[in-house]
């Protein structure tokens, strides 16, 4: 498996961790009475998901950039892709 494929299986699966957290906050606000706490929860998750999509992007933009050669070929052990 290649390093990218990595990235984006760890991505995915991170996307898919958080966005089940926000869906069982959700669903407990629906079931029950809420209170601050739950509301806190809730947006603290909503925000959890915001911030790993702009992590995703900004790395993203990040490798797609690219490094000189001859920074590349220094840094041949620190480089994912």
């Amino acid at each position: 498996m290649k390093r990218k494929e990595i990235l984006a299986e760890y991505f995915n699966n991170e996307r898919n961790i958080l966005e089940y957290d926000v869906c069982q906050l959700q669903q407990r606000l629906r079931y029950r009475k809420v209170d601050a706490v739950d509301c806190l929860e809730l947006s603290l998750a909503l925000e959890r998901l915001n911030a790993f999509e702009e992590f995703v992007k900004s790395v993203s933009a990040i490798l797609r950039m690219g490094l000189p050669e001859e920074i590349a070929s220094e840094n041949d052990s620190e480089i994912l892709f």
